[in-house]
Order: structure tokens, then sequence, then C-alpha cells
């Protein structure tokens, strides 16, 4: 439902308003919703056995 109030106030995507308020002004490369582009860059994390996966984006 968020989404939907920025979108309609901003004219944009959620991740794309984060993205130009808040991470492209802090030089952070985050987003909502992965871009294909960014898949490549993901480092897997090993956990303690039976744990879950977790994905980092590495910073190579």
């Amino acid at each position: 439902m968020l989404g939907e109030v920025v979108r309609r106030i901003t004219g944009q995507l959620p991740g794309a308003y984060f993205r130009t308020v808040i991470g492209d002004p802090l030089g952070l490369r985050a987003w909502i919703g992965l871009p294909a582009a960014e898949l490549p860059t993901l480092a897997r994390l090993e956990g303690p056995r039976g744990g879950r996966r977790r994905w980092i984006l590495s910073t190579c």
C-alpha cells in the first residue's frame, strides 16, 4: 500500500524513488528490487549447517 502512495505522489516506483532521494545522494549501491545487471555481483554467504542461505552484494 505504501508503494502505491509513493507512486501516486511522486510518479516513481518505490525503488526508483528510494534510489534518487536516498541512495544516489549518499553514494549507496542499494535497491528495492535488484536489477538483473547486478546479479553477477552477488556473493553467496555460507552460514552454519542447516541455516538459511543468504546473499550479499560483493564490494569487489
